[in-house]
């Protein structure tokens, strides 16, 4: 049974009812049996790793495209999940640990075909996503705090891709990196 008023995590609930709207307990039953099966982990564990050989997936992929969608993903399910999940007390928070694998992905992994054939759109789609995704995970800091942690990583990121634009032979991209 989902339970809609609960902040905490019974067994593997992650995701809650919100009473504001119209929610389909389907779409949060999906949710919940996704964290169950450990899809949000697994979803770190491509960015982190790209581990993108156990899938059906062309070695031609473009990683910065599956990261767009992964992050579409975590968008999309983010007010549905219960606080716990973005800021939990364990060592790490699942916030923190997929915003740092994404903020990697772009530092270390992200190739300058994957620039290449990014539209300007989801490159700030990209960034803004991540932000989204530690703000939730800072919910519980100060605002001082919060704002200082949140926009400094943003800002480093978004730092790194016009960087990696920047350095990139095709003009259309160095503009981008402006």
């Amino acid at each position: 049974m989902i339970d809609s008023s609960s902040e905490e995590v019974k067994g593997t609930q992650m995701a809650k009812v919100k009473r504001l709207g119209f929610t389909s307990y389907y779409f949060v039953h999906f949710i919940n049996v996704f964290a169950e099966f450990k899809g949000f982990e697994m979803i770190e564990t491509i960015i982190s790793k790209g581990n993108l050989h156990n899938m059906n997936v062309k070695n031609n992929t473009n990683m910065l495209k599956i990261c767009l969608t992964f992050l579409n993903i975590l968008g999309q399910v983010k007010n549905y999940l219960v606080d716990s999940f973005w800021s939990s007390t364990g060592e790490t928070k699942y916030g923190e640990r997929i915003a740092q694998a994404f903020t990697h992905f772009i530092k270390n992994r992200c190739t300058s075909e994957d620039l290449r054939t990014s539209q300007k759109k989801d490159i700030a789609t990209f960034s803004s996503n991540v932000e989204s995704i530690l703000d939730s995970a800072t919910a519980t800091m100060t605002s001082d705090q919060k704002i200082e942690k949140v926009y400094l990583i943003s800002e480093t990121l978004e730092l790194e891709i016009a960087f990696k634009c920047l350095k990139m032979p095709v003009l259309e991209k160095k503009l981008i990196g402006h």
